[in-house]
């Protein structure tokens, strides 16, 4: 259960971080690939699969993006 919560706080942590990051981002895929690389420099990946980190980073931005249409 430890183990759990630990895997947990640090996802919440590095999607914190990817957060700041997103700003610098040019492009969907350019976020995607800075997410996918965060979370492998975190060895988060085999936690979390390639869709579910893409389809996180999409709703980051959309939602960061919406706030200008």
């Amino acid at each position: 259960m430890r183990v759990k919560l630990d895997i947990m706080e640090q996802e919440e942590m590095a999607w914190s971080a990817f957060a700041d990051t997103l700003p610098t981002c040019e492009t969907l895929g350019d976020a995607q690939e800075k997410a996918h690389k965060l979370m492998k420099e975190r060895n988060l990946e085999e936690y979390i699969e390639e869709n579910i980190i893409d389809e996180t980073v999409t709703e980051y931005w959309n939602e960061r993006w919406s706030k200008y249409i």
